[in-house]
């Protein structure tokens, strides 16, 4: 199962190839570098220096509208195999839609112009 992620994850195919048939491990910073990773924190046996970035991470998330979040979750796994117009028309298509139908839509369009911020209610 791993190994079917990182040869899918990696841009480099023989690379992935190499960490396969050697089994050599990687560094933080070289799976960051491979894309593997999105982030590396400071090294330390401090374990509060990762929680409070995944914290920021999941406060920086929540700030945004959960509706949207969501949506655009499941549009990004969607698009991701399909080709660049198909995925242009899918998510054009999901906008669209997501802009008529969604209430969190209105209330941000309408936060935008007020110059306040949103109020979200998650649909």
């Amino acid at each position: 199962y791993i190994m079917c992620q990182v040869s899918r994850a990696l841009h480099h195919r023989k690379l992935a190839l190499e960490m396969l048939l050697t089994g050599d491990s990687i560094t933080a910073h070289q799976a960051r570098d491979f894309g593997l990773i999105n982030r590396v924190v400071a090294s330390s046996n401090d374990e509060l220096i990762l929680s409070r970035e995944t914290l920021r991470l999941a406060n920086t998330i929540a700030q945004h509208s959960s509706y949207a979040t969501a949506r655009g979750k499941e549009l990004y796994y969607q698009q991701r195999e399909l080709s660049l117009k198909e995925a242009s028309v899918l998510a054009t298509d999901r906008i669209i839609e997501d802009i008529s139908h969604s209430e969190d839509a209105a209330a941000g369009i309408a936060a935008f112009l007020a110059k306040q911020k949103p109020s979200w209610k998650g649909r």
